[in-house]
């Protein structure tokens, strides 16, 4: 027989619990409010852990541009195939920081991955690359077929 569970005395639970009430009344009120932190302490937790990216159609090329801050060309390996776009970087943590004690540790190590589809064909053979102070910029001639033409009404 099942039986009524009245409030708990485990404080974590309390904070956990609060924690996602207030997530997601501000989430109700504001649907934007997810790109705020819910508080300092936890921050970090809703930290992007990729590549920031923008996708941008020129008349004859697309771009691609992504964040990329204290990362080196030889960190970053690109896949490119009809479809989309995978960019890849390898942070490896260095052996002397290891020992080190933090109070705080955000900055990002490891693997890290976006992968961007095409929104239309793209020549990629012609891609070009080019990194320069932390921005990505990678340029993809339109496939013939998927140039823009402005057709008037007559």
């Amino acid at each position: 027989m099942p039986r009524s569970v009245g409030p708990t005395t485990w404080p974590l639970r309390e904070g956990i619990e609060d924690v996602f009430e207030n997530f997601f009344n501000r989430l109700w009120m504001d649907p934007m409010s997810f790109r705020r932190p819910l508080s300092p302490e936890i921050e970090s937790v809703f930290q992007m852990r990729y590549p920031l990216v923008d996708l941008i159609d020129r008349d004859d090329e697309l771009v691609v541009r992504a964040e990329l801050p204290g990362v080196k060309k030889d960190e970053i390996e690109l896949s490119i195939t009809d479809e989309g776009l995978t960019i890849m970087v390898d942070r490896e943590l260095k052996e002397e920081e290891k020992t080190d004690r933090f109070y705080r540790c955000e900055m990002q190590h490891g693997t890290l991955e976006r992968t961007v589809m095409f929104p239309i064909d793209v020549d990629i053979e012609k891609s070009k690359a080019h990194l320069k102070d932390g921005l990505l910029e990678i340029v993809l001639p339109k496939a013939k077929k998927a140039k823009r033409h402005v057709l008037k009404v007559a």
